[in-house]
């Protein structure tokens, strides 16, 4: 694949070219990556990894760990800001009492990766022509836009119900019936609350 060079430009010129693209993307990754008026995906899992960790982990451990995570140099006053926001402490609460949230958490920052692998393997089984393969990628996306269980069908279902002996003979003979007028005695003064 040959590489457009303007004759124009100078190698000085491609160079600062070079530079200047290679810095924005720094910038702008960056910026992203840091971004502290929501919780990103990176800090989410930081906040699971402070939840799974026993006791507390030192300034240097923690701040390895959010480099890892953000894929980009984070300082020990970030730490602190994203550690002293009120929306990471009702997460990090969330996620120190109940495993279920954490597990939840993980698997709802891992989805893009999922969908991602899951589009990957029917793209390798439309290039392989593998056929029988490709309604175990297709259906489960078609099931989740389209359902095909209504709620109406749902609501249509058979239901049994079991009667003892008693019971059946009770429904067999049938109940009377006794029929009443409510009449007010008038020597019972009325409730105090009744107007």
């Amino acid at each position: 694949m040959s590489k457009h060079v303007n004759a124009l430009l100078t190698l000085e010129d491609h160079e600062m070219l070079r530079f200047v693209k290679q810095e924005t993307h720094k910038r702008r990754t960056r910026i992203q990556a840091l971004d502290l008026s929501v919780l990103r995906p990176w800090m989410r899992t930081y906040a699971a990894w402070l939840a799974m960790r026993p006791g507390r982990p030192t300034v240097t451990e923690r701040r390895v760990q959010a480099n890892l995570l953000a894929h980009d140099d984070v300082g020990e006053k970030t730490i602190r800001i994203i550690e002293a926001r009120s929306d990471f402490r009702e997460l990090l609460a969330k996620f120190e009492e109940s495993a279920v949230a954490l597990a939840r958490s993980k698997l709802e920052n891992d989805l893009p990766f999922y969908v991602e692998q899951h589009r990957k393997g029917l793209e390798m089984a439309l290039a392989s022509d593998d056929y029988k393969k490709i309604p175990d990628y297709t259906n489960p996306a078609l099931e989740r836009v389209w359902p095909r269980r209504d709620g109406a069908n749902v609501a249509s279902a058979n239901v049994t119900i079991t009667l003892s002996a008693g019971q059946a003979h009770a429904l067999d003979v049938g109940l009377p019936v006794i029929e009443a007028e409510v009449v007010a005695d008038p020597a019972t003064p009325p409730p105090a609350d009744a107007e």
